[in-house]
C-alpha cells in the first residue's frame, strides 16, 4: 500500500474543492464543502500518523455512486475522477 500516493490523491481532491466557488454535493452525506474538506483533512492526518485503517473509510468514498464519483459528476470533473480512482486503486494494492 502506497500511503504517500493515497495522500496525494486526497490532496488533489481537496485542492479541486478549494478552488471551486460552488460545489455540488447532491446525493452525498455532506451538507457543504467545508464538511467534506474537514473529513478529507482528517483522513490525511490519520494516514500521516500511520493509521492505515483510515483507508477502509476512504474506500467507501470511492465506491461507485458514492461521494467522490457524485462530487465529480455534479461539478464536471468526471474525467478527473477516473484519474483519481485509478491512482487510488493502484496505491491501494
Amino acid at each position: 500500500m502506497n500511503i504517500t500516493e493515497i495522500i496525494a490523491v486526497l490532496e488533489d481532491i481537496e485542492s479541486r474543492i478549494e478552488t471551486q466557488e460552488a460545489i455540488g454535493l447532491e446525493g452525498t452525506i455532506y451538507e457543504d464543502a467545508e464538511e467534506l474538506l474537514e473529513d478529507i483533512n482528517d483522513f490525511i492526518v490519520e494516514l500521516e500518523e500511520g493509521n492505515k485503517e483510515a483507508v477502509e473509510y476512504i474506500d467507501i468514498h470511492f465506491l461507485p455512486s458514492s461521494t467522490f464519483e457524485l462530487l465529480a459528476g455534479h461539478n464536471g470533473w468526471s474525467e478527473q475522477y477516473k484519474v483519481w480512482q485509478e491512482r487510488y486503486e493502484a496505491a491501494r494494492k
